[in-house]
């Protein structure tokens, strides 16, 4: 391999190395199971030694990280070394041996020097190290075997790179052993983990509670000291000082915990106290107190408080914890009681609490100073401070595991100076915390030992079944291997004719398989002799069919040539390539190009590709001696003989073949050509034919939007005869049926004026004349336009013409109605009365009965109108109207009044089974002339 891939796999493998080492498997504290190794094994396995070394100095760097020391880069750099020289000489299928061979004689050497190089170190680390780097990289190096052993699936062509037998039966053998043994001490490593863990929470969790009740007892117990003298004194102002004395003396003489008392007035000047001198012997009596920040900031209501740790004033100076209890009368604070307790009671307490455990609790003030504790670096009044740049973990219960900075320190010294701790106010009365902590190291001694037992049996393990099993499976194969050895000069035996002589076996399978060998060799021996006689038999054969494809070669009717590809020399022709050609010395030896037309370099091209297997028959043309070309087809054939590989080639003579085919071209094409003449011409009479039939379409689209223009303008005709009849029908309401009115009126008041009976009686003829005349105007402006119409509706209107009808033509029509609001326009009920009207028309006419029937409903915002009959029925054409032309028009003309309003028309008749006819018009047409009902409101008949 060159020095480029080698390199660039280096720093694959190397970085890959990395990322194991860093994302390891964490066992407790800094004891990991990292996979860097695996990727190092597997680039000394595939890429050598150099590309091995170097991806171990990338992934080992990590160490370095880790351990803040070099000796683990060399450690783990020194094994892809060893390995990749020992895989060099004896192979990579003991990978597994060479690596616990280095380990155990160089590797875990090398690691028992690391407390002389690594500080903080200990022996009992190092053996755990130990034990762990030989389990560690041997499992490892069993997965990379394992690897190695999966490619191997997809190459099973390359026989030289098959895994062996022994591989695989030791990979299986020791992976059986050491994964079941490898799982069960890493589950046993962190059960324990976990146990002692929760172990260490408790207790801490415990002291805990039990301190916060000894000290919240024993703070009562002293607060029920200075509240008793509080209560006995009561108002200072009116206690003698003696008196107060005294008391001080009885109380602090039953409170053993109590090393001060005292009273002090409302100017917090010290009237009464006990002892009365000091160390120094200096009176305590009239000292001033008023500076003190907690006299200052103390509640009167009444109740003790506990106050920080100070310095006192009394005496040498020392740290002191005073409690203190208003003097109050009525709600004014006469004075204050206070008292110093004696701290070394509540430590005595506490490390009664603590005996003999690994615990330390502290009691702090509100200002974080030490008030006592078990431990001897934290005397009174020390400030509690805790590193904020370190770590903690919440582990259950208000547990927290504390982990100090780095600073420089590796991760196994942290470990030891982690603490589990739990904190919190004494109770809610009290200011004082408790600081409960338990060192973590215990527990990392405690596992470390148990790990080391446990890794170091798996460690014994390894060396014992690892070489154990080795031996084992190079005595299993070892038949195996001596039968492969012995088969490799298998086909030389046998073609010799030679006893093959097989080794025997102490193993059934393997046993088997060597007498399955030995009657193989048997069958092929004889198989061989067999097909020995039977290849001369056919050697006298092939000679026989050499002979008779010569005579038939020399003597067939065809030209035949026998060409060499690789000269393009003619080897051989016949007696009829001979004379067909003509030269004079024969074609034999003669070039191809010789007599090929074609260009020397497409020559070449077609040879090569007919000895190729290209073997397609095609055109040529060839040279005759005098010159002349001829035409022909050639059939190529490659074929061998001997041991050339030549071209056989029967060559046809098409001359007159093709000169015929080009006159039968020619005559083709000048049909072809006629052909085109007579398509352009009926194309051209096409062409003509469509702008014909186009121009005709236009004339029908034209014609049809004429006749649609002269049926709306019929509509609108129709339209503008029912204005015009409601015009005429008003003016003759409201002009001369007026005036006549008044003509009439003024002649009756004239005929009674009149005295002469003639005259009266010519008056009473006019004004009977006039009164007709009334009459017919009346019944005039009622057919023109029906003021029912108007006023009442079109129901009202439909069933005043049923009535009309019935009255003139004896029709019994019967009226239905679906009693909701049909609100149409003037214009449309118009329509629609007409069409109603001309409708049962047609009946009295057409239908030979007197009987029918006229619906009208509401369908959404359409109106329905259904005129129906008994009588005859009539026959439909396909477009519903009736074949006779007696009525049609009217009905046609019905339908297209119809649609103009945006509605639809449909008649349902057959012969003798009556005529149905439906028609429907929309609420909302918009209508195209104004609704003119002025007058018809107050018209009556």
């Amino acid at each position: 391999m060159s020095q480029g891939p080698s390199l660039a796999a280096g720093l694959l493998f190397g970085v890959l190395g990395f990322a194991g080492n860093w994302f390891k498997l964490p066992l407790f504290s800094s004891l990991d199971f990292a996979f860097g190794s695996f990727f190092v094994m597997i680039a000394v396995m595939r890429h050598g030694i150099g590309t091995g070394v170097l991806a171990s100095l990338i992934a080992s760097s990590c160490t370095l990280l880790i351990w803040k020391h070099p000796w683990g880069m060399l450690i783990l750099t020194a094994e892809a070394a060893f390995v990749g020289w020992r895989i060099a000489r004896r192979g990579r299928s003991s990978l597994l041996v060479h690596d616990i061979v280095f380990w155990c004689c160089c590797g875990i050497p090398l690691t028992m020097v690391l407390p002389y190089v690594v500080p903080g170190v200990s022996f009992q680390f190092t053996l755990l190290i130990c034990a762990k780097q030989l389990v560690n990289n041997t499992c490892n190096a069993l997965l990379a075997s394992i690897f190695n052993l999966i490619p191997h699936k997809v190459r099973r062509h390359e026989t030289s790179q098959l895994p062996t037998l022994n591989q695989i039966v030791f990979t299986i053998m020791v992976s059986m052993v050491l994964a079941p043994a490898l799982i069960l001490i890493l589950t046993d490593i962190r059960k324990s983990l976990h146990e002692e863990s929760e172990a260490l929470s408790q207790e801490t969790d415990h002291a805990f509670v039990i301190s916060k009740e000894v000290v919240s007892l024993w703070l009562n117990d002293q607060n029920q000291v200075v509240q008793t003298l509080a209560k006995q004194v009561g108002d200072p102002d009116r206690v003698p000082a003696a008196e107060m004395q005294r008391l001080v003396e009885n109380v602090l003489a039953t409170s053993p915990g109590v090393k001060r008392m005292g009273i002090l007035n409302r100017k917090l000047v010290t009237t009464a106290y006990f002892p009365l001198r000091d160390e120094l012997g200096r009176s305590t009596i009239g000292r001033d107190y008023s500076d003190r920040t907690y006299l200052k900031t103390m509640r009167d209501d009444g109740g003790t408080q506990v106050g920080d740790v100070v310095m006192s004033r009394i005496g040498k100076p020392s740290p002191v914890v005073v409690l203190i209890a208003p003097l109050t009368v009525q709600g004014v604070r006469k004075g204050v009681a206070i008292e110093v307790v004696r701290i070394e009671e509540i430590r005595k307490y506490l490390r009664g609490i603590v005996g003999a455990g690994r615990v330390s609790i502290t009691i702090l003030d509100r200002l974080d100073q030490v008030v006592a504790s078990t431990r001897d670096d934290l005397p009174i009044m020390t400030p509690f401070r805790r590193n904020p740049k370190g770590s903690a973990v919440e582990v259950g219960s208000g547990v927290t595991h504390w982990t100090p900075p780095a600073a420089g320190a590796t991760l196994l010294e942290r470990q030891k100076r982690s603490l589990y701790i739990k904190q919190g106010p004494v109770s809610p009365d009290i200011p004082w915390k408790v600081v409960v902590e338990s060192p973590y190291e215990p527990v990392l001694r405690a596992l470390q030992s148990d790990a080391t037992f446990s890794l170091g049996m798996l460690a014994l393990l390894i060396v014992i079944v690892v070489p154990l099993s080795q031996v084992i499976c190079r005595r299993l194969t070892a038949d195996l291997e001596t039968l492969r050895e012995e088969t490799q000069r298998l086909p030389l035996l046998v073609r010799e004719g030679k006893e093959v002589t097989l080794p025997s076996s102490n193993v059934r399978e393997v046993a088997g398989v060597i007498d399955n060998f030995r009657e193989t060799c048997a069958a092929l021996a004889q198989q061989y002799q067999s097909l020995d006689s039977l290849n001369s038999g056919l050697e006298r054969r092939v000679e026989e069919s050499e002979t008779r494809f010569k005579m038939m070669f020399e003597n067939h009717a065809a030209v035949m040539l026998l060409i060499d590809p690789q000269s393009r020399n003619i080897v051989a022709a016949n007696r009829t390539a001979t004379r067909f050609y003509g030269y004079p010395g024969g074609l034999r030896g003669m070039s191809l190009s010789e007599i090929n037309c074609l260009p020397p370099e497409e020559l070449k091209v077609a040879i090569d590709r007919i000895a190729a297997g290209n073997e397609i028959p095609f055109t040529a043309t060839h040279r005759l001696a005098g010159g002349e070309t001829r035409t022909v087809e050639v059939y190529p054939t490659a074929v061998d003989v001997g041991r050339e590989k030549l071209i056989f080639s029967i060559v046809l003579d098409v001359t007159q073949q093709r000169m015929a085919e080009k006159a039968l071209a020619d005559y083709r094409e000048s049909l072809e050509q006629q052909v085109q003449a007579r398509t352009a011409s009926l194309s051209l009479s096409n062409r003509q034919l469509e702008s014909e039939i186009e121009e005709r379409k236009r004339s029908e689209r034209q014609l049809r939007a004429h006749q649609r223009k002269l049926s709306d303008l019929a509509m609108e005709l129709t339209m503008a005869e029912e204005r015009e009849r409601n015009r005429i029908a008003g003016e003759l309401h409201d002009q001369v049926g007026q005036r006549l009115l008044l003509g009439k009126m003024k002649l009756e008041l004239l005929a009674h004026q009149l005295e002469d009976r003639e005259r009266e009686k010519d008056a009473v003829e006019i004004r009977c004349l006039l009164e007709q005349t009334l009459h017919d105007i009346r019944s005039l402006t009622f057919q023109m336009r029906p003021p029912i119409l108007a006023t009442a509706g079109l129901e009202s209107a439909v069933q005043w013409l049923a009535e009309e009808l019935e009255e003139d033509y004896q029709l019994q029509v019967e009226c239905l109605d679906d009693g909701s609001p049909k609100p149409l326009a003037y214009e449309i009920r118009s329509v629609v009365f007409q069409a109603v009207r001309e409708l049962l028309l047609n009946v009295v006419k057409h239908a030979g009965t007197r009987k029918a029937t006229v619906s009208l409903r509401r369908e959404g915002e359409v109106v329905m109108v259904t005129v129906a009959d008994d009588g005859v029925g009539m026959s439909q054409t396909g477009s519903g109207f009736p074949q006779k032309k007696e009525g049609g028009f009217g009905l046609f003309n019905l339908q297209q009044r119809i649609a103009y309003l945006g509605g639809r028309l449909t008649l349902d008749s057959l012969p003798g089974e009556g005529t149905r006819v439906t028609f429907a018009v929309p609420l909302d047409h918009s209508s195209n002339w104004k609704e003119e009902t002025d007058g018809l409101e107050n018209y009556v008949c």
